[in-house]
C-alpha cells in the first residue's frame, strides 16, 4: 500500500560517509536511481547529504526496506554505514516522497520534494514532523551538525 496504513510497515534510518567526493551529476544519478527503485518497491523516505555524509530514512514493507538497506550497505558510494533505527512504524512520515533529497532541491527547475522549494522548506517540514516522531529530530540534528558520532538507537 502506498501512503496509507500497511500491516507490515517498517522504518529504517542509517547514516554513512560518501566513499568519494560526489558532484551534482553523481547526486542526481543517486536520487533518480533511488526514486525509480523505490517507486517499484513501495518505499518512501528522505535522503539527506551534509558535509560528505548521508542520512536516510526508508519506510515501506519490512522485507523491501531491509533488502534495500542490505544493498546500500555494500554500495561502493557509501562507507562506514551505521544502522540507527530498524523498527515497525504505524504511519509513514514521508508518504508522498519516493525519495526526497534535501541538498539538491531542484531538478530542471522543479522541486524534488512535494511542496518543498528550498533547503529551508525541507528543514521546516522536518521541524513539523519532529513534533510527532524522533526520526525527523535525528535528521534535523544531522543537518545542523548536532549528530552524535556513536550509533544511537532512535
Amino acid at each position: 500500500m502506498h501512503g496509507g496504513v500497511m500491516k507490515d510497515l517498517w522504518v529504517l534510518l542509517y547514516r554513512s560517509v560518501e566513499a568519494y567526493e560526489m558532484d551534482t551529476a553523481d547526486m542526481l544519478k543517486l536520487l533518480l536511481d533511488a526514486r525509480s527503485h523505490n517507486l517499484r518497491s513501495g518505499i518512501t523516505g528522505l535522503l539527506l547529504h551534509h558535509d560528505g555524509c548521508f542520512m536516510q530514512v526508508l519506510e515501506g514493507a519490512r522485507e523491501q526496506v531491509r533488502a534495500l538497506y542490505d544493498r546500500i550497505a555494500v554500495d561502493p558510494r557509501h562507507r562506514d554505514v551505521v544502522l540507527e533505527c530498524d523498527a515497525p512504524l504505524d504511519e509513514r512520515l514521508f508518504p508522498d516522497w519516493q525519495m526526497g533529497f534535501a541538498e539538491v532541491p531542484h531538478i530542471r527547475g522543479r522541486a524534488v520534494m512535494t511542496g518543498v522549494e528550498s533547503e529551508h522548506d525541507a528543514m521546516q517540514v522536518l521541524i513539523a514532523l519532529a513534533q510527532q516522531h524522533m526520526l525527523p529530530r535525528r535528521m534535523l540534528d544531522f543537518l545542523t551538525g548536532d549528530a552524535i558520532d556513536g550509533a544511537e538507537q532512535v
